[in-house]
């Protein structure tokens, strides 16, 4: 069987208001917030490491790039989360036949389940998505056939339609938790520990 060139990007582009800004580089029980997840993602990731970033160079940005990823800047970060998506499909899609989708505030994503993403779309390539039940988000795999409409999104909302009607892998409720606000950010440390 080929071997399935699956690029991973990692959307690490938000303003983190809510937050107080800094978000992805708050201390996360030992390391960065935002490193967490990429390098659960750049265990797994077979064509290349993309991570949509702000202009601003910080802890995390040097990080990534240690870690092997091309950052892509995302100016416009105003234009919301669709924009992040199509900046860093329009510098993946030649070159991978799917792009994995992770949120860079969500610590509790697994290699575990990364892989079983990829290993699903290799059974069958479509779009999936990530569930507890009731919502469906990333992390996501998106066939090179998506690209176009990915390309196309607009808004804060990302790929939320493309995913509600995209098949899900189930995880438990905690394994979704993201963090907004300083709050989640303790709450997130305390499971990690």
């Amino acid at each position: 069987m080929p071997r399935l060139r699956v690029a991973g990007l990692l959307l690490a582009a938000g303003r983190g208001e809510r937050f107080g800004g800094g978000k992805l580089d708050a201390d996360c029980a030992g390391q960065p917030l935002g490193l967490r997840g990429a390098r659960t993602l750049a265990s797994v990731a077979t064509g290349g490491l993309f991570a949509v970033t702000s202009a601003e160079r910080t802890p995390l940005t040097d990080a990534l790039t240690g870690l092997g990823y091309r950052l892509l800047i995302n100016d416009h970060p105003e234009l919301g989360m669709a924009h992040s998506i199509a900046t860093g499909i329009a510098a993946t899609s030649n070159q991978v036949d799917a792009v994995l989708i992770t949120l860079a505030d969500m610590p509790h994503i697994t290699m575990a389940h990364l892989r079983a993403l990829i290993a699903e779309h290799r059974r069958e390539p479509r779009i999936i998505g990530t569930s507890n039940g009731d919502i469906r988000t990333p992390p996501a795999i998106f066939p090179r056939a998506s690209f176009s409409a990915l390309l196309a999104l607009k808004g804060d909302a990302g790929a939320r339609d493309m995913l509600s009607t995209a098949d899900h892998l189930a995880v438990p409720l905690s394994a979704l938790e993201d963090v907004d606000t300083q709050q989640d950010l303790q709450l997130a440390i305390n499971r990690l520990r």
